[in-house]
């Protein structure tokens, strides 16, 4: 185990702090970063010259670039039938098409209906045509015209480009270009190759202790179903747990179901680890953002202050909730199972047995009068 951890700790990149890209938190968005290597590519706009996409047409031809005082380096250029290529870049005798693939991949004969586009929006011109297929990984296109360039090799080359002539700021955003590839893209596919090849010499340990801890989990919830039923019984109250999936939810028998009004458990592994339980009060579907208005307005005109400490309104990051709070526990349910589990449902019951029976009060004002959740049941 020692092993499998120090193996998955060697392979962890070195992220950058900070690039312009994912301070905007579009690390990977591939519309934004074609905009940014057109911007780099193009001559009049990069404040480093030609050289770029001298460097740039090299890796991708194998030959010189021709001899031009001229290039229109477009993005998202029109093809037929609204199709739309990442990058065009236009010289006097030649055409350079790059289309870009960060997370997705290529479409259904993408590459080979953009090809035939372009010859066929050019044929009257006497170009050469030269074809780009950029990946992380330099995967190969669905059609052949399409060279393979993977971002190491793209950087590589844009590292080989004399700066020292541009300005400063032109210097920031060439380098902070080439530090987001190498951190964000370059890197990741790495990992990712790496962990894969981890997970295949270990996974057999892995799936065991995957099985273990889901058989675990299963006791854990089955403790915590009994101790909750001494507060919200199942003659009454509808449980709905499984070691399958990480939330669990308790329903009111007698509730219509609609909107679903119920109480829910999270108990993922992640929040697990750190003791954290979070709770809510749920209420979705079909009338839900109404029944969640009439109860929160409820709650807050009551004179008792129902809501406990630590009991955060939850309609702004998680909207199918009304409340939550989130539990810190003294001791960790995975190995104290029973105790932690009579005395986390008591806490609990003691939170939320007021809220509760006042919410489905609130809602039960249009549903039967024998319908109505008694506050000890």
């Amino acid at each position: 185990m020692e092993n499998l951890e120090q193996q998955v700790e060697d392979i962890e990149p070195a992220l950058p702090e900070m690039t312009f890209l994912s301070s905007l938190g579009q690390t990977y968005n591939e519309n934004l970063i074609s905009d940014y290597l057109a911007c780099l590519l193009d001559p009049y706009r990069n404040g480093n010259g030609w050289e770029p996409l001298e460097r740039v047409f090299r890796a991708v031809t194998c030959a010189e670039m021709p001899d031009t005082q001229h290039v229109t380096i477009t993005r998202e250029y029109g093809l037929q039938e609204d199709r739309r290529l990442d990058i065009l870049l236009r010289m006097d005798d030649c055409i350079l098409a790059i289309e870009n693939k960060v997370q997705s991949h290529e479409s259904f004969k993408q590459t080979e209906l953009y090809c035939q586009d372009l010859h066929q929006l050019f044929r009257y011109a006497q170009v050469s045509y030269y074809f780009a297929f950029l990946t992380p990984s330099g995967d190969k296109a669905g059609c052949s015209a399409f060279q393979p360039l993977s971002y190491q090799k793209l950087i590589d080359k844009l590292k080989q480009v004399d700066v020292t002539q541009a300005d400063m700021r032109s210097r920031m955003l060439y380098f902070d270009f080439i530090d987001h590839v190498e951190g964000y893209i370059v890197s990741e596919k790495k990992k990712q190759q790496e962990m894969s090849d981890i997970y295949l010499q270990h996974f057999e340990t892995i799936d065991e202790l995957e099985a273990k801890y889901t058989k675990h989990l299963g006791n854990i919830l089955n403790r915590l179903e009994a101790s909750l039923q001494t507060y919200w019984p199942n003659d009454k109250w509808r449980y709905n747990f499984s070691s399958g999936r990480h939330y669990q939810q308790i329903r009111y028998n007698k509730w219509p179901g609609n909107p679903d009004i119920h109480i829910e458990f999270h108990l993922h592994r992640e929040w697990l680890k750190e003791n954290k339980i979070p709770v809510f009060i749920d209420i979705e579907g079909q009338g839900a953002p109404a029944m969640r208005e009439r109860c929160r307005s409820m709650l807050e005109k009551r004179e008792d202050k129902l809501l406990t400490d630590c009991m955060k309104w939850r309609d702004l990051d998680r909207n199918l909730a009304l409340l939550k709070k989130e539990y810190r526990l003294e001791k960790n349910i995975m190995i104290k199972e029973q105790e932690v589990a009579e005395e986390f449902a008591g806490i609990v019951w003691s939170d939320f047995k007021d809220v509760v029976s006042a919410v489905f009060e609130t809602a039960m004002k249009e549903a039967p009068a024998e319908s109505s959740p008694l506050r000890n049941n």
